[in-house]
């Protein structure tokens, strides 16, 4: 459905500009060469040009804000996305992108006018987009069949998987639009003294033996990165060739950024939800 839209989208645009071809360019750093190809196989279904610009796993923030510049300056190129780790990641690298080519929503431009209600105005992170289309659907689809089902708006949305300084801010001052609480679960286990100080009133802290909310214990998940069955990777699930885990099956290689985070939170609390975030990355006190 997604790319039938993109293509009529863009029938539209070269019916009044036949000449018009949009130029999607990709700062990676690092050799990841199945989103390369996962990406690539997108492109041309939808009738879209992808430009990669790979750079080397430990570039530096210089180097990967000046290839940001290059592609700003580029008249050819219409949308720039970034496929770096997320210890690459600033705010200095991220307002770096052009507002008007920043296509996942992640400058504070993109950000302020999403929090504000001006979403038509803006670039909103197609992943967090798509997450609220399907979950109305849905509703829509119960509703029609004449089955109960917990609509996602008004009530309460638990986000998990999605962290890191791609796009915290924004989780924390989202819930102004619409006046909602919006509860981080998201202390790490050394800091559990200061959990208690986080909410006003009667709360439960609980320490879980699970790493995040994964199904592997925190022990075991640590020695699966240290022998390589598991690796932190950026946006997206991949399978690691060759490897097998305990259950006989190819490994998945699952992380996300915060932006999705802080996006999902603010599209979810605009329909007067209220949102809980959570990380796997780290042990949690599930409060």
């Amino acid at each position: 459905e997604v790319i039938q839209n993109s293509k009529e989208v863009l029938s539209l645009l070269q019916g009044k500009n036949p000449a018009f071809k949009p130029v999607l360019a990709i700062i990676q750093a690092g050799d990841d060469n199945l989103m390369q190809e996962v990406n690539q196989n997108l492109a041309e279904e939808a009738g879209l040009n992808i430009t990669h610009i790979c750079l080397p796993a430990d570039s530096g923030e210089d180097e990967i804000i000046d290839e940001i510049l290059k592609i700003n300056e580029d008249t050819r190129v219409h949308g720039l996305a970034l496929q770096i780790s997320e210890t690459s990641f600033s705010d200095k690298i991220l307002n770096a992108l052009k507002p008007e080519k920043d296509v996942d929503g992640v400058t504070d431009v993109n950000l302020g006018k999403l929090v504000r209600g001006d979403a038509h105005e803006c670039f909103v992170s197609p992943v967090a987009r798509a997450v609220i289309e399907l979950l109305e659907k849905d509703f829509e689809t119960a509703l029609s069949s004449g089955h109960s089902c917990l609509p996602c708006c008004p009530q309460s949305g638990l986000q998990t998987g999605m962290r890191g300084a791609f796009g915290k801010p924004q989780g924390t001052v989202a819930w102004v639009h619409v006046g909602q609480i919006v509860m981080s679960i998201r202390t790490k286990l050394q800091n559990k003294e200061h959990a208690k100080f986080k909410f006003p009133g009667r709360q439960k802290i609980h320490i879980s033996k699970k790493w995040g909310f994964t199904k592997f214990n925190a022990d075991e998940y640590e020695n699966m990165v240290v022998e390589k069955w598991l690796i932190p990777d950026s946006c997206g699930i991949k399978y690691i060739p060759n490897r097998v885990n305990l259950d006989g099956k190819k490994v998945l290689v699952i992380g996300a950024h915060g932006s999705l985070e802080a996006t999902l939170q603010c599209l979810f609390q605009r329909r007067g939800s209220m949102t809980m975030s959570s990380q796997w990355k780290t042990p949690q006190l599930q409060s």
